[in-house]
């Protein structure tokens, strides 16, 4: 499931309208905004945090800096041809060239994280390609001259013109590569690869950049400043060297989990807080009170029987203990749980027998009712 994260807020909205190159057109049918044209991103926003991680470290980044409501990463679509690519039934395939600017010139490999250097370029090049079930699909495409004229294009949009959009290529790769590394049918890849051979470095690309991620990746200081100067010496250096006003946060975009468990957090305190009120208040009228260790306290009363001090009590603490287990996958105490935290506990000591009340020898016998007693 993806993981839920706040909303696009309305800079970032304006940011990418304004540096839309097709102001706010249909990239693909050239329509006007006020044809149920919306905002779409190339690359899923709701990247797992791992995969970000990873394109953070294969692009030179620093750890949480990848912010994908970037105006870079957001194109405007019509709303069908919008389900359609999210459905991935079509992508754009970014020039050979630009590709291969992201490999090393001998090898062919991915450039490693020290040697990325990052595509810069106001515009780029792309071809509208079909993906799979795209047959029965036609588009109409207004020119870009005359308003009025439209051409209609058929599959497999052989004639269709070649697109110039602010996106980066590097969101067009991780889309496109996404596309050929997760189970696409054998005739829609053997098509795709045979009009372009060279795709296959897009798939390098891909696993490379979501894949791979050193396990000492945070004893890096160009990925992890060790000091907040550093932190703050590296922006301002890539401010420089990238000639970019950062109107899109250098940062990751917050999840909305953390948040809503910060409250169910305190809504839960506050209630386990009045609950334990009321519990204190009953147990005010009795003289036992209970640690929260579950060992009884030394103000209980003498008349009432002494707990075994090895016992383990269904505490609230013990409660909490378990709630915080995150390899619990369900927080609610069930059969199993009660059982497996039973076993844990340490097995009480059998209480000791009852001693037989034993009568003094020096004691009389006590007189049978109705007898006599003779006095002397």
């Amino acid at each position: 499931m993806p993981p839920q994260l706040e909303t696009i807020t309305t800079a970032t909205l304006k940011h990418a309208e304004k540096c839309d190159y097709n102001k706010k057109r249909c990239l693909i049918e050239n329509c006007s905004p006020s044809k149920a044209v919306g905002m779409a991103h190339i690359w899923d926003r709701q990247t797992k945090s791992s995969i970000v991680e990873a394109l953070e470290w294969g692009w030179g980044m620093r750890k949480g800096s990848l912010n994908l409501d970037t105006s870079r990463n957001i194109l405007f679509l019509g709303a069908s041809l919008h389900e359609l690519y999210k459905n991935r039934k079509w992508a754009l395939v970014p020039e050979e060239s630009v590709v291969r600017q992201y490999l090393y010139k001998s090898f062919d490999l991915p450039l490693w994280r020290n040697d990325f250097r990052d595509i810069q370029g106001e515009t780029f090049k792309y071809t509208f390609q079909p993906i799979q079930d795209m047959e029965d699909i036609y588009v109409a495409r207004q020119s870009t001259d005359d308003p009025q004229e439209v051409a209609v294009h058929e599959y497999p949009f052989e004639t269709f013109p070649v697109l110039t959009s602010h996106v980066h290529p590097k969101y067009v790769i991780l889309h496109l590569g996404d596309i050929l590394c997760s189970g696409l049918e054998r005739s829609a890849r053997r098509r795709i690869l045979e009009k372009y051979p060279w795709l296959a470095l897009v798939e390098s690309l891909y696993l490379r950049w979501v894949a791979y991620l050193p396990e000492d990746a945070d004893q890096d200081p160009t990925y992890v400043p060790h000091h907040p100067q550093d932190d703050a010496q590296s922006l301002s250096s890539l401010s420089i060297s990238t000639n970019a006003s950062f109107r899109t946060p250098l940062r990751r975009i917050q999840p909305l989990v953390g948040r809503q468990s910060s409250t169910s957090s305190s809504s839960s305190s506050s209630s386990a807080s009045s609950s334990n009120s009321s519990s204190s208040s009953a147990s005010s009228n009795t003289s036992q009170s209970v640690i929260s260790d579950g060992t009884v306290s030394s103000n209980a009363s003498p008349g009432h029987k002494t707990r075994d001090l090895h016992v383990r009590l269904l505490t609230c603490r013990a409660l909490r203990d378990q709630a915080r287990d995150d390899g619990l996958e369900n927080p609610k105490w069930t059969k199993s749980r009660i059982a497996s935290w039973a076993e844990q506990c340490v097995p009480c000591s059998p209480p000791p027998a009852p001693r037989r009340a034993q009568t003094s020898k020096s004691s009389k016998r006590q007189p049978k009712k109705g007898r006599k007693i003779r006095t002397r």
